[in-house]
């Protein structure tokens, strides 16, 4: 919604009539459907009593990794804005992109950290040794 405002783009308009901006939230979305995708397939397999730790680890790892992107494009989207807090002045959005981006690599470490999650695809989902 903020990049539909008015007076968003750094000379005025609207960020989202920039082509790039344009282009990146097409690709983000895209990249949120298949994380979609991911929760989806585990709770599929959940409800019919199946094992999800691979889905899972694929799901966990994507989503962490796609959730850092997303917070980085944004702070990029709005410039050095998006990094004032809640309180501020000079707040977008009230702090919640400032928020987002300092909270998203934490998403690579809760729930086992990425290391671990391709750990476990390379054994179990690929059956690679040890």
């Amino acid at each position: 919604d903020y990049v539909k405002q008015d007076g968003t783009a750094p000379h005025g308009g609207r960020l989202v009539d920039q082509e790039s901006v344009k282009e990146k939230m097409a690709e983000l979305y895209s990249k949120a459907q298949v994380a979609r995708t991911f929760g989806y397939l585990i709770a599929r397999k959940l409800d019919s009593g199946a094992g999800t730790s691979n889905e899972f680890s694929y799901g966990k790892l994507y989503i962490g990794i796609l959730s850092q992107a997303i917070a980085e494009a944004a702070t990029a989207m709005v410039g050095p804005a998006a990094m004032f807090e809640y309180g501020s002045d000079c707040v977008v959005n009230d702090g919640l992109l400032a928020a987002f981006y300092r909270a998203s690599p934490a998403l690579t470490l809760a729930g086992g950290s990425s290391e671990i999650q391709k750990s476990v695809i390379a054994v179990r989902g690929l059956e690679l040794p040890k």
